[in-house]
């Protein structure tokens, strides 16, 4: 009877092996970007891409922080899983776009075309979304901490179980139109005027004892209810060469222990 778990390859293999786990780790070769193209993984870090059709373009999983992409037409576009931390997309039309799971941490977005949007997952802190059109955007379960939503409109926008700890929505129009359904806020979040704050959750601080979660008051009562980590979410996806390469170790493992 044989194990289907994997067995360690022998020095030789491995041997053989590192380099191409060692390639397959580097970021992909950048290729020039142009609208509709599958660029997946590539490290187009502090790149300059402002004012450029991109697109429908894929981008996925790419490297793209510090980059400049103002005023950049990113409709349709595909950021799932990018990494664009501190990049500049201020003033982009990004209709449609997906940044569903995407690192935008720092990143200016002010001015920019949002609507419909997605970023379902994604990492927003301390982001600049000020002035943007967020017409039925997608921000659930995002992390949004000291993001700057002021003078944004949020028309028909979700930020269901989204994390608005010192966010601001300062001069925000129709929030009364948007979903704040389980998002999480704090005496720091100044949300708009017109909020539903009866189907929020509001974070009142650290647990006694506890301070790596937080107290939560769940039904506005103004007594903490359950006690509850930081939101959390998962890394940015590997690049595809690395996995394709982990597969390869593991199957060659694999094969070698039913051999045995």
């Amino acid at each position: 009877m044989y194990s289907l778990l994997p067995r360690p390859l022998a020095a030789p293999a491995l041997g053989i092996l590192a380099p191409l786990a060692l390639l397959a780790a580097s970021p992909s070769e950048a290729a020039p970007l142009s609208a509709g193209g599958s660029h997946v993984g590539e490290d187009h870090a502090g790149d300059v891409h402002a004012g450029e059709d991109l697109r429908a373009i894929d981008l996925s999983e790419s490297d793209l922080s510090g980059a400049d992409l103002f005023e950049a037409d990113l409709r349709d576009a595909l950021l799932i899983d990018a990494v664009l931390a501190d990049a500049d997309l201020e003033d982009a039309e990004a209709m449609n776009a997906a940044f569903a799971g995407a690192l935008l941490d720092g990143a200016s977005l002010a001015g920019a075309n949002l609507r419909n949007a997605d970023f379902f997952e994604a990492s927003l802190v301390g982001a600049d979304l000020s002035s943007t059109n967020l017409r039925d955007s997608d921000f659930a379960d995002a992390v949004l901490t000291d993001a700057d939503f002021s003078d944004a409109q949020l028309r028909d926008a979700t930020f269901q179980g989204a994390w608005l700890l010192g966010a601001d929505f300062s001069g925000a129009s129709q929030g009364f139109r948007a979903d704040f359904h389980e998002a999480y806020y704090d005496s720091a979040t100044v949300l708009p005027g017109d909020a539903d704050t009866g189907v929020m959750f509001f974070v009142m601080g650290t647990c006694p004892g506890d301070p790596p979660l937080y107290e939560v008051d769940r039904n506005g009562d103004g007594v903490g209810d359950t006690c509850e980590p930081p939101m959390t979410l998962p890394e940015p996806a590997a690049p595809a060469g690395l996995a394709a390469c982990a597969g390869l170790l593991w199957a060659l493992g694999a094969r070698r222990g039913r051999a045995e």
